[in-house]
């Protein structure tokens, strides 16, 4: 229900540019403790067992500062948003942007991995800057535009992957990302 070209340009940062401090409380971010927080609050967006993958992630163990980009963050209602653009070809038709195969795309290029980042970034970045966040009242979850499957002839969502991204998930993320903690 929400068109970005009604999105008013005082209600949307495009590029946004964030800095995460990465395990500043000493030792690093291992892969059990972001697993822990992922296995403990599901959503029906990453895929069953997702959290097992974190035992084969070449990246971890982390430490510093991780430095990124959303793609675009808007105000909808009161409530923030992310956004990332995907211009993945996954065929010709319309019909080949089905929710399976975005979420298969999303699998295959580690896309849930960077939205849960970004989701742990965007929800630090509003506890600083909003005067009275909530989280419930606040966030309102991401969105993963696959450009080239938002038709009026693709099938429902229209190439649309939405999480609202629960609470538990993204501040469990973000104080894992933050503190550290958890087997290298």
């Amino acid at each position: 229900g929400i068109a970005l070209a009604s999105v008013p340009r005082a209600d949307r940062l495009d590029e946004l540019e964030f800095h995460l401090g990465v395990a500043t409380g000493g030792g690093v971010v291992g892969r059990s403790a972001l697993a822990a927080v992922i296995a403990a609050h599901p959503t029906p967006v990453l895929p069953a067992g997702y959290h097992e993958q974190f035992g084969r992630k070449q990246f971890l163990p982390l430490k510093g500062l991780l430095k990124g980009t959303i793609d675009l963050v808007f105000r909808h209602e009161g409530r923030y948003y992310l956004a990332d653009h995907k211009s993945s070809w996954m065929g010709f038709a319309a019909a080949d942007y089905s929710p399976a195969a975005m979420h298969a795309t999303m699998q295959a290029h580690d896309y849930h991995l960077q939205y849960l980042i970004y989701g742990a970034a965007l929800h630090r970045f509003l506890q600083q800057r909003v005067a009275g966040y909530s989280y419930p009242r606040h966030f309102g979850g991401s969105y993963y535009l696959f450009l080239r499957g938002m038709t009026p002839d693709a099938p429902a969502p229209r190439g649309i992957v939405y999480d609202p991204m629960n609470e538990g998930l993204v501040e469990g993320l973000a104080r894992a990302l933050t503190t550290g903690g958890g087997v290298p």
